[in-house]
């Protein structure tokens, strides 16, 4: 009798066990939180970096700060009333105001609302990106969205 009692005893503690570490599991998972790709592409349009990011900000410029706070990614952007003025990646500053090379945002997405075509396009591995209607602090964050920080030069 003891065995038996001892084998459910010891069955139920394994069951408690499993079930926490099925529960653990499910806390790393952030219902809140959305998946994005931020891409960074040089003068020559040219992919610099591109990052998969998860996260629970409603805003690029969340999402950036984000980025920029994990040592490992290597980069920071200098960012001056809600827009980026240059960013830095591997040691490298892109954009420079001086010599007409301005850091401009565009995405992927299909939406008119979110999008400026008037603003132009940037095309980096044959894909079309358009220019985004609005700068990192209102930008909002679109599940599986890309969006693209590029070097434009532009002559005023």
């Amino acid at each position: 009798m003891k065995k038996k009692v001892l084998s459910i005893l010891l069955l139920a503690v394994l069951v408690i066990a499993l079930s926490v570490s099925i529960a653990a599991c499910d806390e790393d998972k952030n219902e809140n939180a959305l998946i994005c790709t931020v891409m960074l592409v040089d003068a020559q349009n040219n992919e610099v970096a591109t990052f998969e990011l998860e996260t629970e900000s409603k805003y690029l410029s969340g999402a950036i700060e984000e980025l920029a706070a994990n040592p490992d990614n290597k980069v920071s952007f200098n960012i001056k009333d809600g827009y980026i003025c240059t960013y830095i990646y591997n040691d490298t500053v892109y954009g420079n105001a001086a010599n007409s090379d301005y850091v401009m945002l565009f995405t992927g997405l299909n939406d008119a609302d979110l999008m400026n075509v008037a603003w132009g396009t940037v095309t980096v591995d044959n894909k079309v990106y358009f220019a985004c209607a609005y700068g990192i602090e209102e930008m909002p964050i679109k599940e599986d969205a890309v969006y693209v920080i590029a070097i434009q030069h532009l002559e005023y």
